[in-house]
């Protein structure tokens, strides 16, 4: 399995907007070939920081999702 972490440190102001489409966009990863886990960890209110964690059966899958329209 691998593992794709993605730590993010948005602008305060627009933190709510950015987590909402993160949350959007790891709802639809979930539907990638290959893709066993996503999903986005807010440490708190108070944090302005967020993870972005996705678990892939194998390293070619996770990057056939790198090149996809999806990805990008």
């Amino acid at each position: 399995m691998e593992k794709l972490a993605i730590t993010i440190f948005p602008n305060t102001s627009k933190r709510k907007e950015l987590l909402s489409a993160c949350r959007m966009i790891a709802s639809q990863t979930t539907a990638e070939i290959g893709c066993i886990d996503c999903r986005v960890f807010a440490e708190s209110d108070t944090d302005s920081t967020f993870r972005i964690e996705q678990h892939w059966q194998h390293w070619g899958l996770m990057g056939t999702y790198f090149r996809s329209d999806h990805f990008t």
